[in-house]
């Protein structure tokens, strides 16, 4: 073990003790896990042999970029038309630049353009964006507005000319750009790697820090992150991720950040599913299997069963169960009470009672708190006991519990601003 796993698992042991409340038998079960290391199936263990922090590290040739570029996909897809007429080429969206009346133009800018000067063609142009951003979004009335919903329904009349027509779709594109952006490899003078990891670290880390988040962020509101310990448990798992090699730091875990990344659970066929890639899927199958020489099907597949049982961890005070939110798969118990993980065409959460017998326990509801990891390290308190600081002080900002609120009239105050009031 090198010195930074050393303290890397030194900081996440504490916070397991001391925040993430399992039960005492749990956490000596934890603590003797990421001590000794994940014990895996025998393929997964054959697989980081001769890897001492449990990382296997593949360069990605550049040469890959367009075919796993997920960005570039969403790109050509959202703006077919303008792209075609442009001639705009992968070396133009990865370098964000494009040959455009003679002059070398930003993407947003070429794009914006094109839609918005198309002479007799623009009432088209602007009226398939919109149609298509509609189309897009589940709720766009309420992201655009009630003007671009007349705009959508009557294309040929003066409506589109007015300079609210211009900002909507100046809007929309940026939208678009933005979105794609989150998926486009970006540059970086450290090139990409693909890492296949059982260090605890990473999968501890596995959406904190990040720009962007999951329900496993430790901030996030959704508690689903208390039950990150309980992986250790499970031999059939793997992390994948993609890196340009920076790194982030949060509890005193330093690893890795991660452009994107998805949880890969071997099957009794010792085929490997990728669960769900967050933020978005940046790595086709065919590349991650060819890369890693992992089973992985090129096509998504529901009807499978991991190939070990899982001996759970478990919360105190009966709660049940230690684990995350599962993506794409779900719980099993066998006729002799072994946990097994079976593929699912959706994701969701469910507990474990312990036992000799365990059942399912349908219940999202079993921690009430959200305010995230911080608070209850600052304040020294445990999850199961923590409650919810969802109010604000109407003057400082501070956030407080129901029973620390002040009241004057219709705004909550904390007791140093209700006394100075």
């Amino acid at each position: 073990m090198n010195l930074n796993d050393e303290k890397n698992f030194a900081a996440i042991k504490r916070i397991v003790r001391n925040n993430l409340s399992l039960s005492d038998k749990s956490v000596v079960r934890f603590n003797k896990i990421i001590d000794s290391g994940i014990n895996s199936t025998d393929e997964i263990n054959e697989f980081f042999k001769g890897c001492p922090d449990g990382r296997r590290r593949f360069k990605v040739a550049e040469t890959d970029y367009k075919e796993l570029d997920i960005g570039w996909e969403k790109f050509k897809k959202v703006f077919y038309f303008v792209r075609r007429d442009l001639n705009i080429t992968y070396e133009n969206f990865k370098d964000n630049q494009v040959e455009y009346k003679k002059n070398k133009f930003k993407l947003v800018k070429a794009i914006t353009d094109w839609f918005l000067n198309a002479g007799s063609y623009v009432l088209i142009r602007q009226g398939q964006l919109i149609d298509d951003y509609r189309d897009t979004l589940e709720d766009w009335t309420a992201l655009t507005g009630n003007f671009l919903v007349d705009t959508s329904n009557n294309l040929r009349n003066d409506l589109i000319k007015k300079k609210e027509a211009v900002i909507k779709t100046q809007e929309i594109i940026k939208y678009y750009m933005d979105q794609i952006g989150a998926s486009k490899i970006a540059k970086s003078s450290n090139g990409l790697e693909l890492v296949i990891t059982r260090n605890f670290a990473d999968w501890f880390m596995c959406s904190t820090a990040e720009t962007w988040s999951s329900c496993l962020n430790f901030e996030s509101e959704y508690p689903y992150w208390a039950g990150i310990p309980g992986l250790i448990v499970d031999p059939n798992r793997v992390l994948a991720y993609i890196t340009d090699g920076q790194r982030k730091t949060a509890y005193g875990v330093e690893v890795d950040r991660f452009i994107s990344r998805t949880w890969i659970v071997q099957d009794r066929e010792d085929v490997f599913h990728h669960l769900r890639w967050y933020p978005s899927k940046m790595f086709k199958n065919k590349i991650l299997r060819r890369y890693s020489k992992l089973n992985v099907p090129e096509l998504r597949e529901h009807d499978w069963i991991s190939k070990l049982p899982l001996d759970l961890l478990f919360h105190k005070e009966e709660i049940g169960s230690c684990f995350i939110f599962m993506d794409m798969s779900c719980w099993l118990v066998d006729d002799e009470g072994k946990v097994f993980i079976v593929g699912f065409d959706e994701g969701g959460f469910t507990f474990i009672e312990e036992g000799t017998y365990p059942a399912i326990i349908e219940d999202e509801d079993h921690f009430q708190y959200c305010d995230g990891l911080q608070y209850l390290i600052d304040n020294k308190e445990e999850i199961i006991y923590a409650k919810n600081r969802s109010i604000q002080c109407n003057e400082c900002g501070v956030r407080l519990s129901e029973e620390e609120v002040f009241t004057i009239g219709f705004n909550d105050y904390c007791e140093d601003c209700y006394n100075n009031a």
